[in-house]
């Protein structure tokens, strides 16, 4: 199955399925792991909120991530914060899970 692209704008969801949507923010530079590297740069909060469950699962995400949500592989193409009155955007692949 092929792969799309979405892109989330802070203060607005994704809606990948009935049952689960994407949000992010809370974008700030910071250290992580990629590939065993020790890298830094922008980073995201990103909410995976579910309709069967009333909390929303919570993960910091950077370029490179990859994770699974119900139903959905996903990887993080780019995170880039808002600048000004600019609102931070989160770009991922949305594959669906086999």
């Amino acid at each position: 199955m092929s792969a799309s692209q979405i892109t989330i704008e802070e203060t607005t969801t994704a809606t990948l399925s009935p049952s689960v949507r994407l949000g992010c923010g809370n974008f700030w530079e910071e250290n992580y792991q990629e590939s065993g590297a020790q890298k830094t740069g922008a980073t995201a909060g990103l909410w995976v909120l579910r309709s069967d469950i009333r909390a929303a699962d919570h993960v910091r995400v950077h370029p490179g991530q990859r994770l699974d949500v119900p139903g959905f592989k996903l990887r993080v193409l780019e995170v880039t914060p808002g600048l000004g009155l600019a609102h931070g955007a989160v770009r991922i692949e949305v594959q669906a899970a086999s």
